[in-house]
């Protein structure tokens, strides 16, 4: 599913970046025409596979395709990779000459310890709980290789996905995520090189393993931290769970001069199935889980980036924007003829629409008239504001929108020019209201009517340096 709603989002950008040369008018109303030709309760991925099918040429396999197979390629080239890693470092951890046993404290804290470690800490650094660790975050994720694969595939897309922690908190989830989903890659690649070898070494050489160190420890008490370790398989794989006798016997010092006898040689390799089940139970299986946790985030991460990137966004608004149609005040000398006006689509149930009066650009009746029409079922109160307000009482009254609404129409003079001070209010309001909140900005003429073609294209062009992905201009 995630493949899918990858590849989908790589396509639907790559054909909307090829159609950023189509004025902005032209694509509106093509969108708005075929939104509304596209059946009812049809999900965001289909509307945007629906259009892409109607406005791209495919051609197989697409971008999108050859991205999902390069990630697939990339994840099993990581895991070989992690592979020879462990299978390299488990040739020197597993080092016994017949001399002296294999260090179990130093083969298990190299082996199982340190990449634990690494995994608490990551687990810790990634939902960003504690305040701070993020810039670590950041510095750790720097010289990871998941980190320069993504680079690397953002470079072949042409798009930036993969790699970066950008403001925008969906994309930034997304990358944070197939970073981890790649690291893992690696790091169970690293588990099971290390299994195969310590396997292979246990068939066809003699391991000994034992425990040393400076420290005045006791045997018992070693013998109690190690059951606490095999407290996991203890029940059902007591092979694997050493004894007291056991742990006594496999105590050596390096000053010993006469080595292990036959008999002591086969004692200690009865550590075996002990060292084989800590590397799986604390090394593998944590990063297998870890794994398939990555891929349902990942999976949930794309399918949210599929409808809250910018570029996909403004698309699906445009397949569902209303074509605004005006009312008119009952006092205006103009009116538009109804029946040159396309109904627009029914509002879902649960959203609501604001309206907002900018500077008087029109009544409050007419405004009110309009919403009802189209928006009856969900309306909030018409909000007036203009610039004679304070900042203050502007905010105020933004403060108070219903936390429901996901629609605000903004009533403008289309005759006026696009003033700094409109992109301040479309900034104040966008700082009041959820990110996911569509901006529709209507200018009109002194009338209160629809504004000329070239009046609205200049408002659409002016406010295309407002950075807001979900700002629209249209057509009253």
């Amino acid at each position: 599913m995630s493949d899918s709603q990858l590849a989908l989002l790589v396509d639907v950008k790559n054909a909307l970046s090829e159609d950023a040369d189509t004025p902005y008018s032209e694509r509106l109303e093509r969108d708005r025409a075929f939104g509304r030709g596209l059946a009812e309760n049809l999900s965001a991925a289909d509307q945007l596979l629906a259009w892409w099918r109607t406005t791209a040429d495919p051609v197989s396999p697409t971008a999108g395709e050859r991205v999902v197979r390069l990630r697939r390629m990339v994840s099993a080239v990581l895991c070989l990779i992690g592979a020879l890693l462990g299978m390299s470092l488990s040739t020197i951890v597993f080092g016994y000459d017949g001399a002296y046993p294999v260090n179990l404290f130093a083969l298990l804290g190299v082996v199982v310890g340190i990449p634990f470690v690494l995994l608490i800490l990551t687990l810790l650094l990634l939902p960003g709980w504690i305040p701070g660790l993020g810039v670590v975050r950041d510095a750790v994720s720097g010289i990871s290789p998941s980190r320069w694969v993504g680079v690397w595939l953002d470079r072949y897309s042409r798009l930036n996905l993969f790699s970066t922690y950008s403001d925008q908190r969906r994309r930034s989830s997304f990358a944070r995520w197939q970073l981890i989903v790649f690291s893992q890659w690696l790091a169970v690649g690293f588990f099971l090189g290390v299994l195969l070898v310590a396997w292979l070494l246990v068939v066809v050489t003699d391991l000994a393993f034992g425990w040393s160190t400076t420290l005045q420890a006791d045997s018992a008490v070693v013998h109690g931290a190690l059951n606490t370790l095999a407290s996991p398989w203890s029940a059902w794989l007591p092979v694997a769970v050493p004894d007291l006798e056991l742990v006594a016997a496999s105590r050596f010092y390096r000053l010993e001069a006469d080595g292990l006898s036959s008999a002591r040689a086969v004692q200690l390799g009865e550590w075996w199935p002990f060292v084989l089940m800590v590397i799986v139970v604390y090394g593998l299986l944590p990063r297998v889980a870890l794994l398939i946790a990555g891929y349902w985030r990942l999976r949930l991460a794309t399918r949210s980036l599929l409808v809250a990137d910018p570029d996909t966004a403004a698309l699906l608004d445009r397949l569902a924007l209303p074509v605004v149609g005006y009312v008119g005040d009952a006092s205006a000398e103009e009116s538009v003829d109804s029946s040159s006006v396309a109904s627009p689509p029914s509002v879902e149930a649960g959203v609501t629409t604001q309206a907002l009066v900018w500077n008087d650009a029109v009544g409050t009746a007419a405004a009110t008239d309009w919403l009802s029409a189209n928006h009856g079922a969900q309306l909030a109160q018409l909000i007036q504001l203009s610039v004679l307000q304070d900042l203050a009482e502007r905010t105020a009254a933004l403060q108070a929108i219903d936390k429901e609404v996901r629609r605000i129409v903004i009533f403008t003079k289309g005759w006026e020019p696009p003033l700094l001070e409109f992109s301040d209010f479309l900034e104040l309001i966008r700082e009041n209201v959820a990110a996911d909140v569509s901006l529709m900005v209507v200018p009109l003429d002194v009338s209160g009517v629809k504004v000329q073609a070239a009046e609205r294209d200049i408002w659409a062009r002016a406010l295309t340096n407002v950075d807001d992905a979900r700002l629209y201009v249209v057509e009253a």
